[in-house]
């Protein structure tokens, strides 16, 4: 977000699906205004409590991601984490994300990317996300019944798998401006061999297309009516500690 130029202190912030709030919590304290919604009220029950007994001011909704309960340019950043492989409607729901996007907004979505061999909910079949869409139906239909270890026990098993190129397109054509973790990767902060991976993934297409298969989630950050510079690669920019990494150091701590 800084690097993209959206980071604000007091920026207000949805999180979809939220959960139990991790993520709403963490990013309430960093000092932002937070939102979250999910559709499993009883989720939503436990995040409320969880926030009163740290007297955190965050607003709790129960409701579905493609009928949100809040006023058109309502949010200054719309977080999805691991949601929209798991809709029956994605394109919807991105448009009602857009709906409640501010001006100069942030739309940032993590989900299936479909060129990576590798990945977590399907993790005892090889390659799944290179199977046909037919014989993924089959599987969603198996681990939804009989076989639930097909997909780690999950009860809404992902049902979409996306590419960087589709959601761009998807995106742009929304009259939004569309980066990746390509894009926005801080090559002060990381080693050789990634630094050579996302400077031959920004310079072309075809690079970045074999680029995904190394990488997975895919991360999407859309941003509403701006082409802001990013910052530059040898510029300081101040980068908050992963929510996960929050969550690990507040654990351990006394």
């Amino acid at each position: 977000m800084q690097r993209i130029g959206t980071w604000r202190p007091d920026a207000r912030f949805l999180d979809v699906g939220c959960g139990l709030g991790l993520y709403a919590e963490f990013w309430h304290s960093r000092g932002f205004q937070v939102a979250g919604i999910d559709l499993d009220a009883d989720l939503i029950a436990h995040a409320r409590g969880r926030a009163e007994a740290r007297n955190f001011s965050i607003r709790y909704e129960t409701g579905t991601a493609d009928h949100l309960p809040f006023k058109g340019h309502s949010f200054d950043i719309v977080f999805a984490n691991s949601l929209l492989e798991h809709v029956l409607d994605w394109e919807g729901c991105i448009a009602e994300w857009i709906r409640v996007l501010a001006p100069d907004g942030l739309l940032w979505i993590e989900t299936t990317n479909v060129l990576c061999p590798r990945q977590g909910e399907f993790r005892w079949l090889p390659l799944y996300s290179w199977w046909p869409r037919f014989m993924k139906r089959i599987v969603v239909d198996l681990a939804c019944g009989p076989f639930p270890a097909l997909a780690n026990y999950s009860p809404c098993p992902a049902v979409h798998w996306f590419s960087f190129f589709q959601l761009r397109t998807f995106l742009e054509a929304r009259g939004l401006c569309v980066r990746d973790r390509f894009d926005c990767l801080d090559l002060a902060r990381v080693g050789l061999a990634k630094r050579c991976v996302r400077n031959l993934a920004v310079s072309n297409d075809v690079a970045r297309w074999f680029a995904y298969l190394l990488v997975s989630p895919l991360v999407v950050l859309a941003t509403r009516g701006s082409n802001r510079p990013m910052a530059r690669d040898d510029q300081e920019v101040l980068q908050p500690a992963s929510p996960s990494t929050a969550l690990r150091s507040s654990a351990n701590s006394p």
